[in-house]
């Protein structure tokens, strides 16, 4: 018969029945030493011999939709009765097998033939009438279950051979010498086992067996009365969600083919679903455990059996498993409902109570809360809200941390409306008002300044949600009626300070965790814009930066009014003692500015922030603040042409530079520290001081004019035909701007070394003519000056003696002209008489 000839390989009538005894006496918890010849024998044993005797037993499990009913109505245990083949020695074999790739020092064949051996223990306990044969043994049972953990080397990467062709079977492990006289020493041989792809390869399908074996057995033998094979598999599941990547999408309905399910991790999760049905217990205490394994999955974190639990290093393999994780809790509390909310409650509180400070936790962990509460009716969730409420004024800093990353995400999702809670004592804490109101603006109040700075933080990212009741709630706590912070009635425990916190993760009953409130806070509105003013002098430099990304959010969305106070102090920041700080400033001035980019308010603002940072003594703060100004004006100057109209963002550039020639005219030292930079970095070519020089006709002439003005200075040779064009023009008008012609003299000057003899002289002349009308402002006589002396400037030594004597009397000439512009100036009439007299 074929299922004989496939037990031949395990040489059952060579196995001597005191050996056998000896197996079940010890309760298989330790490997037998059989005869050398008999494990030689086994030890020969291929993979194939395996494999065809479980094909053999899988015939007799009514499993397989292809089996005769002929074949699966025989009973396998007369047929080995018939042929005096022992169940008992069976056993005892298989676990000799089980228990030898156990071992931590076994080879691939070893752990393979290990493997396969437990596949066909679950398999023979899974056929009808196993327990009336005595083939089940609960200590062999959850050995062959965790089997896998023992079989799949630990770190495998790590011990892999760098020839893949090469196996572990000829080169198992290092030889070393005895070590006589040392029986105290131990040396960890696993360190010294190696395994090639092929290995790996192998011991994994041999694992993908097993576990397949093992949910064969779930879905026919009962685990009822036997709890802690139950509570074993549910931790074996839970370790094996993370074996392997699980590409695509896992399905987690009702599997009618397990042959169809292709990775470990889906067939764990489908076994965790499998213990959760009646015949395996109380449903209710295998949601339990369930859930509480789950629980750790979700929070990243390695939980042994003993100890405190141990946080995982992400990658995107524990990112992956911890978002099936959280569908698979959907998953079953949408088939099991009023079954399994009751541990979704304490599974949600678990998760925010045993949440860690770090911040790439809390965000993954807020976003599982906000996953699973979307599972919860109203009612239930008003519930949650009410206890969170009363988390996020405990002692535990990361809890006050962590209530607020989770009302963030409650925030993205859609408001509940109050009628939809049957509780009205919880339907006020359904609206998105409490949340941002009692829950986020309250916590600028605690005592410890990481609070406070996430809560200003979290408040500015509330702005730009998209949800109108998110954003209403915002401009109440900030308008001029006011509104209370927090419910009527509701109370807040004392909050503490920061030095409060725990740096340790402690494993937690898994049950409901009560948590009370003791105390309430409130204030208006105008104490709370005073407050949040009041943030940006605070001490901690944290606090001052969240408070600047509060207040640029509250003026970006008029919250606030835009008025110069609240800009100054925007302004004033960006000279801040911290660095962090004043880069903070800068960034958040460029938000606004481009949120805002045609209030006049808001440019004045940025220019006085940005500007003086370019002189900053650290030198990353000067590259932030010049780089902004790279992008707002150096970027921005194009080809103009008066029928191209202005854009945004080129209309806000010659704005500020219109604002550098009238309003902050003192911001001329730091703007020309700007150029001094741009010129070493080749910033000024031909084509650049062209597109320049193209808006000096243009509305915004000015500002073209100042920036010509310093560039002209590292600029290559320019085009002296159009500026000589517009001096022409300036020297005719009658209202020629003050600012732009000091702009227009400074550029003359500058390019006084390209002009030939006949163009000096007569701009000399108009400028002569020029002074002498009486009429220029003190501004324009000082730039006149400085020109005169570079025209009189020559490479030829003669003509530079003789230019040198007229712009000796003609600097004469304006010194008695300033003096009297100045009389002029201050009204004296009669030392303006006495002046010409002398002149």
């Amino acid at each position: 018969m074929e299922l004989i000839s496939a037990l031949k390989f395990l040489k059952l009538h060579q196995v001597p029945e005191a050996w056998v005894d000896e197996v079940w006496n010890s309760e298989f918890t330790e490997r037998k030493p059989l005869d050398n010849t008999i494990e030689e024998q086994l030890a020969a044993s291929g993979d194939e011999a395996f494999r065809d005797l479980y094909e053999c037993l899988l015939t007799y499990t009514g499993d397989r939709q292809s089996v005769s009913r002929v074949v699966a109505s025989q009973n396998i245990w007369v047929i080995l009765v018939e042929n005096r083949v022992s169940v008992k020695s069976l056993v005892a074999v298989l676990s000799f097998f089980v228990l030898t790739g156990k071992d931590k020092v076994a080879d691939t064949q070893q752990r393979v033939s290990s493997l396969h051996a437990a596949s066909l223990y679950l398999l023979l306990l899974g056929i009808p009438g196993s327990i009336a044969n005595k083939v089940f043994h609960e200590v062999l049972l959850d050995t062959c279950s965790d089997l896998s953990s023992h079989c799949w080397p630990h770190d495998s990467g790590k011990k892999r051979k760098r020839d893949g062709l090469k196996t572990s079977q000829t080169e198992g492990k290092r030889s070393k010498p005895q070590q006589k006289g040392t029986p105290d020493i131990e040396v960890d041989e696993e360190e010294e086992l190696y395994f090639s792809g092929v290995d790996l390869l192998k011991i994994r399908d041999a694992v993908f067996l097993l576990v397949q074996t093992i949910i064969r057995l779930l879905q026919t033998f009962p685990l009822k009365d036997r709890p802690q094979s139950a509570i074993n598999c549910t931790q074996i599941f839970s370790k094996l969600l993370y074996f392997e990547p699980v590409l695509g999408h896992l399905n987690f309905a009702a599997v009618q083919d397990i042959t169809k399910l292709r990775s470990v991790p889906e067939m764990a999760f489908y076994g965790l679903q499998l213990l959760c049905s009646p015949k395996h217990g109380n449903q209710r205490e295998s949601l339990q455990r369930v859930f509480h394994c789950l629980l750790y999955v979700i929070l990243m974190m390695n939980k042994g059996n003993r100890g405190k639990p141990s946080l995982l290093i992400l990658s995107q393999a524990i990112l992956s498993t911890r978002d099936q994780a959280i569908h698979f809790v959907c998953h079953l509390v949408d088939e099991l409902k009023q079954l399994a909310l009751p541990f979704l409650h304490i599974l949600l509180q678990h998760i925010c109570f045993q949440m860690v400070e770090k911040s790439e936790f809390r965000i993954h962990g807020a976003q599982a809360v906000g996953m699973l509460t979307s599972e919860m009716t109203s009612t239930d969730y008003a519930g949650f809200i009410k206890w969170l409420f009363n988390l996020s004024r405990h002692s535990k800093m990361v809890c006050r941390l962590f209530s607020m990353d989770v009302v963030m995400v409650l925030l993205e999702q859609p408001e509940r409306r109050p009628g939809e809670c049957k509780d009205p004592d919880l339907a006020c804490f359904l609206p998105h008002k409490f949340l941002i109101q009692s829950m986020l603006f309250a916590q600028q109040m605690d005592e410890s300044p990481t609070v406070q700075g996430h809560a200003l933080s979290c408040l500015a990212q509330c702005l730009e949600l998209p949800s109108l009741n998110v954003t209403r709630a915002v401009h109440n706590l900030f308008s001029a009626t006011g509104t209370q912070t927090l419910l009527d009635g509701e109370t807040t425990e004392g909050i503490v300070t920061s030095q409060q916190t725990q740096k340790t993760y402690h494993s937690l009953p898994f049950r409901t965790l009560d948590i009370s409130s003791t105390q309430s806070f409130g204030c208006d509105a105008r104490e709370n814009t005073t407050l949040l003013l009041q943030r940006l002098k605070d001490s901690k430099t944290n606090v001052r930066k969240s408070a600047l990304q509060a207040l640029v959010s509250l003026l970006k969305h008029a919250v606030i009014p835009m008025s110069w106070e609240n800009l100054a102090m925007l302004s004033e920041r960006c000279r801040d003692p911290a660095v962090s700080v004043r880069k903070k400033a800068l960034q958040c001035m460029g938000d606004l500015l481009v949120a805002k980019p045609e209030c006049s308010m808001v440019q004045k603002a940025w220019l006085q922030g940005v500007m003086p940072a370019l002189a900053d003594s650290e030198n990353s703060v000067q590259d932030k603040a010049l780089e902004a100004l790279d992008q707002l004006v150096l970027s921005q100057v194009k080809p103009y042409s008066t029928s191209c109209h202005l854009d945004i963002s080129k209309k806000l550039t010659w704005d500020l530079l219109c604002l550098l020639c009238h309003k902050c005219q003192n911001l001329s030292p730091y703007f020309s520290r700007a150029f001094t930079i741009w010129s070493k970095q080749d910033k000024f070519t031909s084509t650049f001081i062209t597109n320049l020089i193209s808006h000096t006709k243009a509305d915004h002439a000015e500002g073209a004019w100042l920036f010509l003005s310093k560039a002209v200075v590292s600029s290559p040779r320019l085009p002296c035909g159009k500026i000589l064009e517009a001096w022409d023009n300036m020297v005719s008008s009658k209202d020629a701007n003050v600012t732009t012609c000091c702009h227009i003299l400074s550029v003359i000057g500058n390019i006084a070394a390209y002009l030939n003899d006949d163009t000096k002289d007569r701009i000399v002349e108009d400028l002569m003519s020029w002074l002498k009308t009486f009429n220029l402002a003190l501004e324009v006589i000082s730039a006149a000056v400085e020109t005169l002396y570079h025209l009189s400037r020559s490479d030829d030594i003669k003509q530079t003696q003789v230019d040198d004597g007229i712009i000796q009397a003609h600097l004469l000439l304006v010194g008695k002209l300033q003096r009297v512009e100045c009389m002029a100036y201050l009204g004296s009439e009669d030392v303006k008489k006495q002046s010409f007299h002398g002149l």
